[in-house]
């Protein structure tokens, strides 16, 4: 009896070791095609999709992908090994199913979250339920693994995974890995050491190495050792998929190598950039950035003739956060020529204000000025410790002209009669087609460019010391060679680019000099402050019905009422936006347009959000209209605003047409029918009609800014009549609260709000390719390309009528 009841026990004991070890097996020895490639030794790496299971504090690093893995290619091991991965940081899921030759088979699904930390170190967590049979019994329970990252130095790792941390329903151990992972040559190469700590039967600490080689953006080579076992493996990048394998080639099996092969689509863990600022402890370097006519006032875009122009928007973020990071020494900017425009002043201070904080954190700034250069150019560099030039660079044209040009003669000689409709006096001034500039548009935009010019001399020589009268002497526009503006203290020192490290290395020894966007790490919502957020919804370009759209031959933005009403819908669900801002790079648009999203703003304010508006370099006539429904208005100093009132044009063909002998006939039902033909040429009645029918929208316009801006009807009118502003006439005037930069705004909506540290967020609609459900995105997107290339789509030739009314 005792042997039945010794050997019965033996095998309940036996059989509990057999579905341990099996349940053991999938819970905690798993590893992607990847990891086997370099010995599994990637605990430190944790890179990609399969971050769910190897490590989940590497879901927190930026990067999307899924693969389709068999990890047990020859059925060596098992009969069935293969896993889905996919993540989208900051969340990962995976599903694994291990099937032996004993009739064992578990399927082990996971989810993770990867959580950032702004000092170098992140964390994850992972849930892994498993199901199945395991010796003929029901397996159903659940596990849970904490993983942590620390990026000690850009070039070194430190990995932990605390396995199975807690469990339900599962007989598994707590195991520990810990790893160590470093990058060299620009992480061309890079190498991985780490430990295990197992205790399944027995008690025990296994060591891997592996090394993974970056021979191009296509190809990568890996290698490791672990114990008795050489592992190799490689990727392959092809256009839109990725291939992987890997090789396990144990010296003491005599059945053969172990082979692992996946296919992989989306680029996964893009960290060529995040490695080289994101750590505890950093290298100082210098930030450097070329700025010059690749820079325009609101969002960045790509065109066909214009290329790549970083817009404002982003500028700002990429130097705020420069700002913040101690280990930025300084800027080293490369000034190109800006494009000549009244409104790039207003350009060129918010960059400028905006590296002006830099010297708060006691940040050194150097200029280099390309070649020729001007007024923008030199206001840019006046903020700088040191200003260097070529030896035969020019200074010329200091000072600003607003060249005004008029066509309504020439049409009218080529048979085209053009008839402008203003409400405001000084509306349309500047319009090519209107009239040629009164003697009041003349004083009026004078005392406009007196002012800005002189507002900007006075910022200059309040961050450079230069000789008496140094200023007065090119503000003539005269030219002055790079020598005498040297010895009149305009520049320090001449030298050619190549020469501009060495003089950098004169003041902090030979250090490092990255790009802006290296100090630029993509951010994680944190758990403390994702309910304290603020969103900005730009307003870039001309404002039209439909959605954004953008000109991909030329370039050059429009933001469209129903997109801007999907994201105000989108904001005023969501009750982590506690505020809103406004950011506004816009001359104007359409009326109805404008007033579509006057009202959307309205719904933001009724939904309980605050809402600031920060204005760039431009917001006039619409721009302001669709602005002054905010709680707040600010703008900069040099911004161009107002331009209040409306303005309609209307283009007869009719003298053309009779010297082409073309006639025609109208069988109309009204008097005013027809008026809008293009062969018609306005009477005095009908341009009273119109005139009369426009001034209902002046009347609107005005009545909007006397409410929001609360002003008598003295001060509405005065400031009503299409004048055109800057920032601090703007604010004498009243129709703005504050002159400030964007993270003025910022700061200023956070504190109202209470918020501490609100995580700031830009509302950018994705792409409108959008498959396979959203095919009318997909018209749209189409019809915009199209409409690109043929600028006539967009003409009144596709347009019910020939007169639209507009707040520009």
């Amino acid at each position: 009896m005792n042997i039945l009841i010794n050997i019965v026990l033996l095998v309940v004991v036996y059989s509990g070791i057999l579905q341990g070890s099996f349940v053991y097996d999938i819970a905690k020895r798993h590893n992607s095609v990847k990891s086997l490639g370099m010995a599994n030794a990637y605990t430190a790496f944790a890179e990609g999709e399969a971050a769910t299971l190897i490590n989940p504090a590497g879901l927190a690093y930026p990067g999307a992908s899924y693969s389709f893995q068999y990890l047990d290619y020859d059925k060596l091991d098992y009969q069935r090994y293969y896993a889905h991965y996919y993540y989208n940081n900051p969340i990962g899921f995976s599903s694994v199913t291990k099937e032996d030759y004993n009739g064992n088979k578990l399927t082990m699904n996971t989810v993770g979250l990867g959580v950032f930390g702004n000092n170098g170190i992140s964390w994850g967590l992972n849930y892994k339920s498993i199901h199945g049979i395991s010796d003929d019994v029901s397996v159903k329970g659940w596990a849970s693994d904490l993983g942590i990252l620390v990026r000690l130095y850009p070039g070194l790792n430190v990995g932990f995974l605390v396995q199975d941390i807690y469990s339900k329903h599962l007989d598994l151990n707590t195991t520990f890995k810990g790893a160590f992972a470093g990058f060299l040559n620009d992480n061309l190469i890079a190498w991985s050491l780490e430990l295990t700590y197992d205790n399944d039967t027995k008690q025990s600490v296994s060591t891997g190495f592996g090394t993974e080689f970056l021979l191009s953006d296509s190809l990568v080579l890996r290698s490791g050792i672990k114990n008795s076992a050489l592992f190799s493996g490689a990727s392959l990048q092809l256009p839109f998929v990725n291939l992987e394998f890997g090789i396990k080639n144990d010296l003491q099996d005599t059945r053969g190598n172990y082979y692992s092969t996946s296919i992989k689509f989306g680029r996964g863990a893009d960290l060529k950039t995040f490695r080289k600022r994101y750590a505890l402890f950093k290298r100082s370097a210098y930030a450097e950035m070329a700025i010059g006519g690749n820079v325009q006032g609101g969002k960045s875009e790509l065109s066909l003739l214009g290329g790549y122009k970083i817009g404002s928007n982003d500028l700002l973020q990429l130097i705020h956060h420069a700002n913040q990071d101690e280990s930025c020494r300084g800027y080293i900017l490369r000034v190109g020529n800006f494009r000549s425009s009244l409104t790039n002043l207003g350009l060129v201070q918010e960059i400028r204000d905006q590296l002006l904080q830099s010297k708060q954190y006691g940040k050194k700034i150097i200029v280099y000025l390309e070649g020729s250069v001007g007024l923008p150019e030199y206001y840019l560099a006046s903020l700088a410790d040191v200003i260097i030039m070529p030896p035969l660079g020019t200074i010329s044209q200091f000072g600003l002209d607003l060249e005004v040009r008029k066509a309504s003669d020439f049409l009218e000689k080529l048979g085209i009669n053009t008839t402008v409709f203003r409400s405001g006096k000084h509306k349309a001034s500047t319009d090519l087609f209107s009239e040629s500039l009164s003697e009041l548009d003349r004083d009026h935009l004078n005392h406009l460019i007196a002012d800005l010019f002189q507002d900007v001399k006075d910022q200059i020589k309040e961050s450079r010391s230069t000789k008496e009268g140094a200023l007065d002497t090119i503000s003539d526009g005269s030219m002055l060679t790079a020598k005498q503006a040297k010895d009149l203290g305009l520049v320090d020192r001449l030298a050619y680019w190549p020469e501009v490290y060495s003089i950098v290395d004169d003041y902090d020894h030979r250090l490092e000099k990255l790009n802006l966007i290296d100090f630029m790490v993509v951010q994680q919502p944190s758990v403390f402050n994702f309910f304290d957020r603020i969103a900005v919804i730009e307003i870039d370009g001309s404002i039209i019905s439909g959605q954004n759209s953008s000109n991909f031959i030329f370039g050059g933005m429009s933001t469209g009422a129903d997109e801007f009403d999907n994201i105000v819908d989108e904001v005023s669900k969501d009750s982590s936006f506690k505020g809103v801002i406004l950011r506004v790079n816009s001359p104007g648009g359409s009326v109805l347009a404008s007033d579509r999203i006057y009202t959307a703003v309205e719904r933001l304010k009724e939904s309980g959000k605050v809402v600031y508006s920060s204005m760039g370099a431009i917001a006039t006539s619409g721009g302001y209209y669709v602005a002054a429904n905010s709680d707040k208005i600010y703008a900069n100093g040099s911004c161009i605003t107002g331009s209040i009132g409306v303005v309609s044009s209307f283009r007869s063909f009719n003298k053309l047409g009779n010297e082409l002998g073309i006639t025609q006939d109208i069988l109309k039902t009204g008097e005013f029918m027809g008026m809008y033909s293009s062969l018609n040429r306005l009477t005095e009645s009908e341009k009273s009609l119109i005139n009369n029918f426009q001034d209902n929208f002046y009347q609107e316009f005005v009545y909007k800014v006397k409410l929001n801006r609360n002003l008598t009807d003295d001060e509405v009118y005065t400031v009503s009549q299409g004048q055109l502003f800057t920032g601090k006439q703007a604010k004498q005037l009243k129709i703005i609260d504050d002159v400030g930069g964007f993270y003025d705004v910022v700061d200023d909506l956070a504190s109202e709000l209470r918020l501490d540290n609100p995580q700031v967020v830009f509302m950018r609609s994705s792409n409108s390719f959008k498959f396979p459900l959203s095919n009318i995105n997909i018209k749209s997107k189409v019809y915009h390309t199209i409409s690109s290339f043929i600028p006539m789509m967009k003409s009144s030739y596709f347009q019910n009528d020939h007169l639209r009314f507009d707040f520009k």
